[in-house]
């Protein structure tokens, strides 16, 4: 269930100067697994520094109904792209919880969000981000080539370690 990107950027207004805004679509009478999960987001979208509204559904009913209609799901919690104005105003169904996971895991999320409001330091993160992915540099590469054996990386392991755990499999 890959999201089509260009379907995405089709549903967004690119008239006004900030594409977008993420929405966090959360309850507060909801289990505790969806509550953790709910915070996991907030504190991945404050990390990444980007500038999110938050939705009760369980205030607001007939937005709840509106966005659950747009989704599919009927599960917490939910995120959107909001853009437009007033009655122009549109949203675009994101992914939930696990699919908003992943695709920072998989380095996607800023192409997704790309446009969204963000803070200023989550500006400069993005700006530095997409300068390393530019030169074709990021954590674990020099030069572009895959760095994290050697111990030239904030990720490597020492290499004893590394063969003490191959010994063990």
């Amino acid at each position: 269930d890959d999201l089509d990107f260009k379907a995405l950027y089709d549903n967004i207004d690119t008239d006004i100067g900030i594409h977008g805004e993420v929405v966090l679509l959360t309850s507060h009478c909801t289990g505790m697994i969806e509550k953790s999960h709910q915070d996991r987001l907030r504190h991945l979208f404050a990390a990444l520094g980007y500038i999110y509204q938050e939705v009760d559904g369980g205030m607001d009913k007939s937005l709840r109904k509106f966005l659950c209609g747009k989704s599919g799901i009927n599960t917490y919690p939910q995120v959107f792209m909001r853009s437009g104005e007033g009655e122009s105003t549109g949203y675009v169904f994101i992914g939930d919880f696990e699919k908003v996971f992943e695709m920072n895991e998989l380095g996607r999320i800023h192409s997704v969000f790309k446009g969204c409001a963000m803070t200023e330091s989550g500006q400069r993160a993005a700006a530095a981000k997409e300068k390393n992915k530019r030169d074709n540099k990021g954590p674990g590469k020099i030069n572009g080539e895959n760095d994290l054996n050697n111990g030239n990386s904030a990720y490597s392991m020492p290499s004893t370690f590394r063969f003490s755990l191959l010994d063990h499999l």
